[in-house]
């Protein structure tokens, strides 16, 4: 999706932050593709010799589907999950949770 800014809108309303930037064209992306998330999104962001600002965002929308606030089972999970290992082993290692 390509989305189009004026000079005055990223300077002004945005403050020049490209994280407000990246925002904005998330969810114009999720809202034209009717999805929840834009999954592995990237971002180009680009001025013309204008002042207006064009964004680029490629992804894949996803729908949360089932989804529920996390329960206090939830919340020992990911407790026991994160005293487990070590850091480096958190980060390199899936988590999988057991249904039981």
């Amino acid at each position: 999706d390509v989305w189009t800014l004026t000079k005055d809108e990223v300077e002004i309303g945005m403050k020049g932050e490209l994280s407000n930037i990246r925002a904005w064209g998330t969810y114009l992306s999720c809202k034209k593709n009717d999805c929840d998330i834009i999954m592995a999104a990237t971002y180009k962001i680009e001025d013309d010799d204008k002042g207006a600002y064009t964004v680029t965002v490629v992804g894949f929308p996803g729908r949360f589907v089932n989804w529920h606030s996390a329960t206090p089972d939830d919340y020992e999970w990911m407790r026991i999950q994160r005293g487990s290992g070590t850091q480096s082993q958190n980060t390199a290692t899936p988590v999988v949770k057991s249904k039981n």
